[in-house]
């Protein structure tokens, strides 16, 4: 099993093109079964915005008014100099899961051609999992969900790890990995179990 944190960060390889330019900045999931939607990255452009010359006559009419004085440190008389200033925006883009190839130790492969700007609204993004409060079907507040387990075969989150909570009581280190279940209350910012937990195997 792949661990969500690990899958954030790494490069992303265009299958025909082999470049590795960009970064997994986010994964979304689908909120009826939690499986991967889509994997975000993000795309830094800088925008040059360059102010127009100016040959209005601006400079002949200034060194008409200072006439007579002490123009050591006037411009001389022509066209101003232009001025450019930059602007950093960021666009944002979505591959589909289906188009993912493979994910080796460094890099995540796709094959797709296109890259969409536009997402499924049924997704979810996996920055608003983390540091959801599990609770227990008693009412006990076991944690918060620090990181997920995929597989990546089917991209489907099958577990949880829990730091902090009872588990940092009963435990000391504070971490639990746990089967997926139950369903969250966003309202809540809470992922509430219906049944008691099952340890999740960590597969290699």
């Amino acid at each position: 099993m792949l661990k969500i944190s690990e899958l954030i960060g790494k490069k992303i390889e265009q299958l025909s093109l082999g470049k590795t330019e960009h970064k997994v900045n986010d994964v979304l999931f689908r909120e009826d079964d939690n499986r991967i939607g889509y994997i975000v990255y993000h795309v830094q452009t800088i925008a040059v915005d360059q102010t127009n010359p100016r040959d209005d006559g601006y400079m002949n009419k200034a060194s008409t008014w200072v006439a007579g004085m002490n123009t050591s440190n006037v411009p001389s008389p022509g066209m101003m100099s232009h001025q450019e200033s930059a602007a950093s925006n960021k666009d944002t883009y979505y591959i589909p899961w289906p188009e993912v190839d493979g994910i080796t130790e460094d890099k995540l492969i796709y094959h797709g051609n296109e890259r969409q700007k536009s997402e499924n609204d049924n997704c979810v993004s996996w920055k608003s999992y983390k540091e959801l409060t599990v609770i227990h079907p008693d009412g006990r507040e076991l944690g918060q969900i620090s990181d997920g387990y995929l597989n990546p075969e089917t991209g489907k989150i099958e577990g949880w790890e829990i730091t902090g909570g009872f588990w940092k009581q009963l435990m000391g280190d504070g971490t639990k990995t746990i089967h997926l279940e139950g369903r969250p209350d966003w309202s809540r910012g809470e992922w509430r179990l219906q049944s008691e937990p099952e340890a999740l195997m960590q597969e290699k």
